[in-house]
């Protein structure tokens, strides 16, 4: 197992995925995810060794989360 965290920014959380006042973390369909509602990041963590990051990125797509840049600019 390969443990990572990611953080993806987002621009918008449909009603797909519900937030609740106070609430810092989600379990959704896979890896535990982590809002920061101020910052609008979302935080996932995930098996690198079993998921790519297109894979997560589709995940917090399916699961109704409009990801900012993805796939992220060549620096």
């Amino acid at each position: 197992m390969t443990p990572l965290n990611k953080t993806f920014p987002y621009a918008r959380l449909s009603g797909k995925f519900a937030i609740r006042s106070g609430s810092s973390s989600k379990r959704v369909w896979g890896p535990p995810v982590s809002l920061d509602e101020n910052a609008r990041t979302v935080q996932v963590e995930y098996d690198a060794s079993r998921l790519h990051a297109n894979d997560v990125a589709a995940f917090l797509s399916e699961a109704g989360i409009a990801l900012l840049e993805w796939p992220p600019a060549a620096v």
